[in-house]
């Protein structure tokens, strides 16, 4: 009975304003890219975020620049939710993503906090989430996040992301335990620094430039 539940889903076919969004927008002047639905904040000098109309289905495109740090933040702030140990609800979580350059750019995507900016600093911390986080460049791992406050656990899934390879990442949290998953296969369970405090979370993508750094 999907009423009894809370859930999104967006495959980024449509836009309500335009398939592209500025350089160096700010969280004040957050364009939406989809139904209302996500805002999204570029900073960068020639990074751009757009619905690619050449894919089979739906694929919103992100593309940086070449400076370490630039980065582009989508969040979902219409779509919270709360992983809260003394009501504790289920979920299933689950996306589709590909780097045509593993070394230029690491990721983060999951549920995450917005305290009025990116949680995800350089994709090498994560403050209050729950997710996937791959910091590339040397180190393409893909590895599963939880982060409680300024606290977090990384465990390597064991799979490492290829240049222009799609992979599924999903994660179910069954009330107590966050179960991880890459391409269906379950590789980590943990119930190690799971944001269960309450904290209010969104579904959340970024992805930064690795450049020099």
């Amino acid at each position: 009975q999907p009423a009894k539940y809370f859930g999104i889903h967006d495959d980024f076919l449509k836009v309500n304003s335009s398939a592209g969004v500025a350089v160096n927008e700010n969280a004040a002047q957050a364009t939406s890219i989809d139904s209302d639905l996500w805002t999204i904040n570029i900073d960068g000098t020639s990074d751009t975020a757009a619905l690619d109309s050449t894919k089979t289905g739906g694929v919103v495109k992100f593309t940086l620049g070449s400076s370490a740090g630039e980065e582009i933040n989508m969040q979902a702030l219409g779509a919270g939710f709360a992983v809260d140990a003394a009501s504790a609800r289920q979920l299933w979580w689950e996306c589709r993503i590909q780097l045509d350059d593993v070394s230029g750019a690491g990721f983060f995507v999951g549920l995450a906090s917005n305290n009025g900016g990116e949680e995800v600093t350089m994709i090498d911390s994560l403050e209050d989430g729950l997710g996937f986080i791959c910091a590339t460049g040397a180190s393409p791992d893909i590895n599963s996040i939880g982060a409680k406050g300024n606290t977090e656990t990384q465990t390597d899934t064991g799979v490492d992301i290829a240049d222009a390879t799609y992979v599924t990442l999903s994660y179910y949290f069954d009330g107590t335990t966050a179960h991880f998953y890459v391409n269906g296969d379950r590789k980590v369970s943990t119930t190690s620094n799971l944001p269960n405090d309450g904290t209010i979370l969104f579904p959340s993508i970024e992805f930064t430039a690795v450049g020099t750094d």
